[in-house]
């Protein structure tokens, strides 16, 4: 929700500030994207009004840090005044929200959470206090000092992810959890809970709360902190605002469907929050109970992450008023406006919905040409979602499936270790083996950005193992939907890296259900330490082998494993009454053109394989002298990983049917 009521950066911080701005939007940031909001940011930054908000920012953290002058009462009037003034104040006075970011974002490289956080914590202990809601009198001077420290808290944490990570991570938050579980409890000084202090601290709280929840980085350590059921009770307030940030947050951190009965036990939440964007719209302030249309339709987004949360928001009347912010005046409410409609596209009764809205089709089709990269390319995506209008994996009736309909669904995917089993038809293994294919095909790599660095490691790993690798790293497709439709159709196999980032972006949602409408083969990777796939994400990959590479300790061996499983899998049994592996027709993706590192005979221009033949009797074989280097660097790796199919190929393909010439060439190839 929007708040109640001197030094230059580095470039690294430039940097960093250019890529949090950019964060609020769900499609990949280009590096061209990035050089452009460097530019904004510097340009913002030079402005003087600016200019003097960072100095009074430098000289807010500096007084915060002087612990040592903190007993005086005159010193603590100073700097309370100047932090109410200069640093809170001061920074709603900036009606343009780029200015209001850049301002936040350089609070929070300064660290001011943290100062804050200091500052609170000492104050509560200088009074005697657990918490703001002991505090008797709204006129005492602790509940103004308190007050003040939340209130900058509150709105810097509006405009800036960074400063939001800073709270949680200086512990801000846990202080504002104390304040909500002891309003609830309603004991503190016999203190009834609608005494108007607790309620401005719930205020606050949940204000706080809810401001930080928007943050990818916060949102696991607020359900480690246990907030869902904290808040759920608030639910029942008669305060508007208060009510409506409550579902909003409750949106943010709801992860699955059991928790999601909190919303569902009250449908009336949806058309609540549905209505507050409608008076929002009408409203020549573009504000309903103090929230921007902007914020109520970004909340409206995150809750319609759930599928029967979805369901329910089409069906209380959002899709007209989306319709309409499509034409918005203000940009950032069209964006928010495309982005939910793309987070609604992914249930098919609402693509049905959308397309009887001629006018909603037809502004996305003008918004795809849009200057702004995000509004364009979350209008293509939606587009792109209308026309592939029958695939829905979690069943009918907008709902996930559950019961039998989900049982089903996991049955279907279901593997055994070390096996990845897909119904493909079988190909001729040996002649994939010999390069007689589409030389296309690679293994994808789905993932999120938060998650890139790890997963470099893994697209390093196959390459020099020997795989055709694709992993989109500097948004190379450009954000188009056909871009990524072509990555996944050429893949042979497709890496999707489970975590709770994937499964809340748009992106990947996009990119594996579509692998998994064309059959593609999957294979998960746990990329976050102990997470647990849900909703779609549980339903796509249902109780599938997956590799856990989220721990640094276990990389190495879960790395050797899925290497041995791929080249396993490619060269796959032949039986025709078994299960084909869904590589046997993508062996094109191994590549054995890479020499072994340190030392290897092969590694010398000199090297021939006729040579090589003669000098360990081999020369009599004559399949053999058909080998390029290539082809032996492969069979060397087959010898370790697959050893069955590399035995059946040496008899069946190269002739060593008799044990000594079986033995000259395993010997030959081990001393290499």
């Amino acid at each position: 929700m929007g708040s109640a009521a001197s030094t230059s950066t580095s470039a690294a911080i430039t940097n960093s500030a250019a890529k949090t701005l950019a964060r609020s939007s769900e499609v990949s940031v280009s590096e061209s994207s990035i050089k452009r909001k460097e530019k904004i940011y510097n340009q913002i930054k030079a402005l003087p009004e600016v200019q003097l908000m960072f100095k009074n920012i430098q000289k807010a953290s500096e007084m915060l840090g002087d612990h040592g002058r903190h007993d005086s009462p005159e010193y603590r009037t100073e700097m309370f005044s100047f932090l109410k003034d200069k640093v809170y104040h001061a920074l709603r006075e900036f009606k343009n929200n780029k200015h209001r970011r850049v301002i936040a974002q350089h609070a929070a490289d300064v660290k001011l959470p943290d100062a804050l956080t200091n500052v609170y914590r000492s104050t509560l202990q200088k009074y005697g206090l657990t918490g703001l809601t002991e505090v008797t009198s709204m006129s005492s001077v602790e509940f103004d000092e308190l007050s003040t420290l939340r209130l900058c808290s509150w709105t810097y944490s509006d405009s800036s992810f960074a400063f939001s990570d800073g709270l949680a991570e200086a512990g801000f938050l846990l202080l504002l959890k104390d304040d909500l579980v002891s309003a609830q409890e309603g004991k503190h000084n016999g203190l009834d809970p609608e005494f108007p202090v607790i309620q401005n601290a719930v205020e606050y709280s949940i204000g706080i709360i809810h401001n930080c929840a928007k943050s990818e980085n916060v949102k696991p350590y607020l359900r480690k902190l246990g907030i869902i059921p904290i808040l759920t009770p608030f639910l029942k307030t008669e305060n508007q605002a208060l009510k409506a940030q409550v579902v909003m947050t409750l949106g943010y951190l709801i992860d699955n469907d059991e928790e999601n009965e909190i919303l569902r036990s009250d449908e009336t939440l949806f058309e609540f929050l549905i209505d507050l964007l409608d008076d929002a719209m009408k409203s020549e302030s573009r504000r309903s109970n103090t929230f921007s249309a902007f914020e109520l339709t970004t909340g409206l987004d995150a809750l319609a992450r759930n599928e029967y949360n979805s369901a329910k928001i089409a069906e209380k009347g959002a899709l007209p008023l989306l319709t309409e912010l499509l034409s918005s005046e203000d940009e950032e409410e069209r964006k928010a406006a495309v982005r939910a409609l793309w987070q609604l596209s992914f249930l098919p009764t609402n693509k049905e919905k959308i397309m009887e809205l001629p006018i909603c089709v037809e502004r996305l089709h003008e918004l795809r040409r849009h200057t702004n990269e995000a509004i364009s390319a979350a209008s293509e995506s939606v587009l792109w979602q209308l026309r592939n209008r029958d695939h829905h994996k979690a069943g009918d009736g907008g709902e996930q499936a559950v019961g039998p309909t989900a049982d089903k669904n996991k049955d279907n995917r279901e593997q055994s270790a070390g096996s990845i089993k897909l119904n493909v038809q079988p190909n001729d293994l040996e002649a994939l083996i010999w390069g007689e294919t589409d030389a296309k095909e690679h293994i994808m790599i789905s993932y999120n950005w938060a998650h890139q660095e790890l997963l470099i490691k893994v697209r390093d790993y196959l390459t020099q193992s020997g795989f055709k690798v694709w992993m989109d790293i500097n948004n190379m497709y450009g954000s188009t939907s056909d871009a990524m439709a072509s990555a996944v159709e050429n893949a042979a196999v497709v890496l999707i890296s489970m975590s709770q980032r994937y499964k809340d972006s748009k992106n990947c949602r996009k990119e594996a259900e579509y692998a998994d409408e064309i059959d593609k083969p999957i294979i998960p990777l746990l990329v976050e330490e102990a997470y647990k796939p849900t909703g779609w994400l549980g339903i796509l990959v249902g109780k599938a082998l997956y590799y856990d590479i989220s721990r640094k300790r276990n990389f190495g061996h879960k790395m050797q494993e899925l290497v041995e499983a791929l080249v396993k899998q490619a060269a796959g049994a032949r039986n025709e009454n078994a299960a084909i592996s869904p590589l046997t027709r993508s062996v094109s993706i191994y590549q054995p053109s890479r020499m072994p590192k340190g030392g290897s005979k092969l590694d010398s221009k000199l090297f021939s394989v006729d040579v090589w033949l003669r000098q360990n009797n081999l020369q009599r074989c004559r399949k053999l002298a058909t080998l390029t280097v290539p082809d032996i660097v492969f069979l060397r790796h087959l010898k370790s990983t697959a050893p069955e199919f590399f035995f059946r190929l040496l008899s069946e393909k190269l002739g060593l049917e008799s044990l000594t010439d079986l033995r000259l060439f395993c010997d030959a190839l081990d001393e290499l």
